[in-house]
């Protein structure tokens, strides 16, 4: 069950901002899509909202598309056990472009990173390997809340970020700029000493290890 829905996030901001409650400065309609991008806004920045789903490995390939609804890929695991007895699955590691490292081998991957709409995966095997598969941790943007009555689906240590966002944007309209400092003010340094902080709490829920097996 999570912490709040539309309407329970509408009702903490109408207590953080009167403004909100006035039909002549914003009405229950804009609130509704203001909570729904504030959702959207806290899983952008914090990478709360996660999901798996795999790559598949190609010879002679390097980039690869990164799975449906990725807005950050945060974590590439493999399975490495045909391949390297013993080994089992690990994380591949995560590199800045232009600083990645000289392969010992190009059977199998051991390097990543993520810009723009693409997957790097390094080194380029001349031959696809026997697990063709790589396990994705990617963070998602929630789908749109559209009702008071729908809920949020972020975590629910993240929840308590939302009604501030919304209450933020809400002075912005009204422009009640002295408030609109006090809120942005209070959320950047909140955000700076890590969203989970800001949310009352910390990220407790890790999300789950990669699926079982790896193999291609």
């Amino acid at each position: 069950m999570a912490l709040y829905d539309v309407d329970g996030v509408i009702d903490v901001v109408k207590i953080l901002i009167e403004e909100a409650a006035d039909s002549n400065v914003i009405t229950e309609n804009q609130l509704i899509t203001l909570v729904s991008k504030a959702q959207q806004w806290v899983a952008t920045e914090s990478g709360c909202f996660t999901a798996w789903d795999t790559i598949t490995l190609t010879a002679d390939t390097i980039q690869y598309t990164p799975p449906t609804g990725a807005s950050i890929v945060l974590d590439l695991y493999y399975n490495y056990e045909t391949d390297q007895p013993g080994v089992g699955t690990r994380p591949l590691v995560r590199v800045e472009p232009g600083m990645v490292p000289h392969a010992p081998q190009d059977a199998v991957p051991l390097y990543w990173y993520h810009r723009g709409n693409k997957v790097n995966i390094f080194p380029s095997m001349p031959v696809a390997p026997s697990n063709t598969t790589v396990n994705v941790l990617f963070s998602k943007i929630p789908a749109a809340l559209t009702a008071g009555s729908d809920d949020l689906t972020i975590p629910d240590e993240f929840q308590n970020v939302v009604p501030y966002r919304v209450a933020e944007q809400v002075a912005i309209k009204d422009n009640q700029l002295e408030k609109w400092q006090i809120l942005s003010a209070k959320v950047q340094e909140l955000v700076k000493q890590g969203i989970a902080q800001y949310a009352g709490g910390t990220f407790t829920t890790a999300p789950a290890g990669p699926p079982a097996g790896g193999a291609g």
